[in-house]
């Protein structure tokens, strides 16, 4: 009876780990699920999907040497697909060419790559809908510097190009 009693409790005990690891299996598996981030699980759209069109902008004319303004361009999305942030889809505000030259000469501030400005504020930007770009620039350079600019998926495709632009003056005298 002894050995009945014990065998039972064995097999009790045994099913209790069994269970218990069932159930920490599936917590990991949903801890897992929550960690994933939109880039794990949002597939790059198609480059025909990816269209743009030059909303407004408001950029400094001038920034004093040495001082740093905030600049913002706004786009909105007339392709066929969503711009969502952090994942493959994600829109960013380039700098034409690929040109690292402002970068180069310090001014960048922030910007997530030498050669793109910002990424779109928003989490996400359906169809129709506009995206904000807001970045920083450093008067590190007199002189005056044009940057043409323009929406891209990076490693996808370039949007439109409306022929967004502005042109800053890196004064050594206060405006």
């Amino acid at each position: 009876m002894l050995l009945a009693a014990a065998s039972l409790l064995l097999m009790s005990f045994v099913w209790l780990l069994g269970a218990d690891e069932e159930r920490r299996a599936a917590q990991g598996d949903a801890e897992l699920a929550a960690e994933e981030s939109p880039a794990d699980v949002v597939p790059a759209p198609a480059a025909s999907a990816l269209r743009s069109r030059w909303v407004s902008q408001k950029a400094p004319q001038v920034i004093p040497l040495g001082k740093t303004a905030t600049a913002t361009f706004v786009f909105r999305n007339i392709g066929s697909a969503s711009w969502i942030r952090s994942s493959a889809a994600e829109a960013r505000l380039g700098i034409v060419g690929d040109d690292t030259r402002l970068f180069d000469l310090g001014m960048a501030v922030g910007w997530p790559a030498p050669n793109r400005l910002a990424v779109q504020a928003e989490d996400v930007v359906a169809v129709g809908e506009v995206a904000t770009f807001t970045f920083r620039l450093r008067g590190s350079v007199t002189g005056r510097h044009h940057i043409l600019v323009r929406p891209v998926v990076d490693g996808v495709t370039w949007m439109d190009d409306d022929g967004a632009y502005f042109d800053v003056v890196v004064s050594a005298s206060a405006p």
